[in-house]
């Protein structure tokens, strides 16, 4: 995340990718894999990689939605962003920004 912020989506790709190769089953690395996905206009890679997330664990944070809103909205499915928007609990949310 730190090299995202930083700006440098090449390292942070390097990054995400070997965390999950390492660890494929944590859905918090993975996650971050698909917010950086978005981060970097690979929408559709991102929203399916979330989907896997959500299956892989049905209780996932709300900054899991957080990340999906994201990726949902930069391919357009506006109605399936509002849907992840209202799954998040608004009082314990913080933002990747």
């Amino acid at each position: 995340m730190i090299y995202s912020l930083m700006r440098q989506c090449d390292f942070a790709g390097v990054h995400y990718d070997r965390v999950v190769a390492l660890n494929p089953n944590n859905v918090y690395s993975s996650t971050g894999r698909g917010l950086w996905l978005a981060y970097v206009g690979r929408g559709h890679e991102a929203v399916e990689s979330l989907d896997a997330d959500l299956r892989r664990d049905t209780f996932p944070p709300t900054w899991y939605w957080e990340c999906r809103v994201i990726a949902l909205f930069q391919v357009r499915q506006h109605a399936q962003a509002l849907e992840a928007f209202q799954q998040m609990d608004l009082l314990h949310w913080w933002s990747h920004c």
